[in-house]
């Protein structure tokens, strides 16, 4: 991989992102926030992974991380970031500019404070590829041509010379994705990419990032709050709760049997189209830790309505859930001698019902 020799504690070379016990903490005047506490996470080469969490869990600094832009005063102190056999925690941050943009590239959720206002799309998208390739001018225009035609903006050639402001909300984020995929990167994050637009805008983000993955074979990292974004693009899905992965598995796994609480209530709180009139939505009670302090035991266990004695006292380990080989929860409840506690069966089947009438 890259020329090095594998030891023991490189990656397989399926897997292009290893992140190992990563740890994120922000060291403000009041004290640290453990943003990140601990998070595993592999994604293979052409995979798209999904994570997913309300707001404020650690999705968005977990990103940042990877690619070296966590702001002040965060800082990671713990953890290793394999990305093609190279721990990205430890590089240098002149030799992780080499890489961020090039080999990892990011779509933000707002295009709007992501693009220079003031200068023309050409020229940004241009930028990049003389970042990153030695090409001429006049081949780089070529190839933010052909960029903004492969993302479905019509008369590229034109589109070019304009500002941001002359772009539809959209349009911009497709000018991002473009941006984004300059340099034919291995690894694409998208880090809430659709909240922004209307839910038609959405789903043509998403079909063109799914049309993109399968045209140039890229890893996808989909960041949202929204776990029916990741129904269709996604091949497996990370839960965050409170800087942790809760849950993990195959996207079907985690639709059709999921075992965390928290996954249930993520799914419970997804408005139904065919709910009754007048009939509230489910929101899960109760607000998540404090990180300033975080608690001994699970997380979850102030807002869990089956929380037990142990929840209080001890983390849960990620245990073997369900029939999904890699489906895993953090729960006690899926101890082989915990009591049995079923998944709400309507949330369950609603997702399952959706998905068989998207496939």
């Amino acid at each position: 991989m890259n020329g090095k020799s594998m030891d023991a504690n490189t990656p397989a070379a399926d897997i292009l992102l290893d992140i190992r016990q990563l740890e994120t903490t922000f060291f403000t005047h009041v004290g640290p926030v453990q943003a990140v506490r601990g998070v595993d996470l592999k994604v293979e080469r052409g995979e798209a992974v999904g994570i997913v969490g309300e707001s404020g869990c650690g999705k968005s600094v977990m990103s940042m991380s990877i690619i070296g832009l966590v702001a002040n005063p965060g800082k990671i102190v713990g953890g290793q970031i394999f990305f093609n056999g190279q721990d990205l925690a430890k590089m240098a941050d002149k030799d992780l500019r080499k890489i961020r943009g090039n080999k990892i590239a990011m779509i933000f959720q707002d295009p709007m404070t992501s693009l220079n206002p003031v200068k023309k799309i050409g020229g940004q998208i241009m930028e990049v590829l003389h970042l990153h390739q030695s090409i001429s001018r006049e081949d780089a225009r070529k190839r933010a041509i052909e960029l903004l035609n492969l993302v479905g903006i019509p008369s590229p050639e034109s589109r070019l010379d304009q500002y941001p402001f002359e772009f539809s909300g959209g349009m911009r984020q497709r000018v991002m994705i473009a941006m984004s995929l300059a340099c034919d990167p291995d690894l694409l994050i998208a880090d809430e990419p659709t909240t922004a637009l209307d839910v038609t805008i959405q789903a043509q983000i998403l079909e063109l990032m799914s049309d993109l993955r399968n045209k140039i074979n890229s890893s996808i990292i989909l960041i949202t709050h929204d776990l029916g974004v990741v129904a269709n693009l996604c091949d497996s899905i990370r839960v965050m709760y409170a800087g942790k992965i809760v849950e993990e598995g195959k996207t079907r796994d985690i639709f059709y049997e999921p075992r965390h609480p928290y996954t249930w209530g993520l799914l419970n709180s997804i408005p139904k189209i065919n709910i009754e009139e007048k009939e509230r939505l489910i929101p899960i009670d109760g607000q998540p830790p404090d990180l300033l302090k975080p608690p001994a035991g699970c997380a979850f266990a102030e807002r869990c309505p089956h929380a037990m004695a142990i929840c209080q006292q001890q983390q849960p380990p990620l245990i073997k859930a369900g029939q999904g080989h890699e489906h895993r929860a953090a729960c006690w409840l899926n101890h082989a001698q915990a009591e049995a506690v079923a998944a709400p069966l309507f949330a369950a089947q609603t997702q399952q019902d959706k998905l068989e009438g998207q496939a």
